[in-house]
């Protein structure tokens, strides 16, 4: 998984052994990738990337695990399932599609939005503030 080191739980570990067994089942290992590999490319010519692809530090990574393909200048990753679900306890990654009374909504394709609470930043800076007011205001104990 290149450089990045991520803790995994049990459930965790034995979800991406298991994805890593079908991916080499599938493919060559040159073209199965997971999380965080680079895809090598000629740096000569001029790519497009796909989907499952980003650019980092000028150079091409998996984003997911599947199986790279090439279709002239277009490089993606193809998954081992249509659609990752995630579960209880996953870290995902997701765009702010709406805020309201201090809850994000953060969602895809609008099929599946996930709730996220957080707290606004005013908030929090005043509870803060309170916190060390509230130290001024308390008798010191000899210790």
């Amino acid at each position: 998984m290149g450089d990045l080191h991520l803790r995994l739980n049990q459930t965790q570990r034995v979800r991406l052994e298991a994805a890593l067994h079908e991916l080499q089942a599938l493919a060559p290992a040159a073209a199965a990738v997971t999380f965080a590999d680079n895809i090598p490319v000629n740096p000569e010519d001029t790519i497009l990337k796909g989907h499952g692809t980003s650019d980092q530090d000028g150079e091409v990574v998996a984003t997911v695990c599947g199986v790279v393909e090439r279709v002239q200048n277009l490089v993606c990753v193809r998954t081992l399932r249509a659609r990752y679900k995630p579960q209880k306890g996953d870290i995902i990654i997701g765009r702010v599609s709406e805020e309201e009374d201090g809850e994000d909504g953060v969602g895809g394709d609008g099929e599946g939005e996930v709730q996220a609470e957080e707290e606004k930043h005013e908030e929090a800076h005043s509870r803060v503030y309170q916190g060390e007011e509230e130290k001024k205001d308390r008798p010191q104990s000899d210790q």
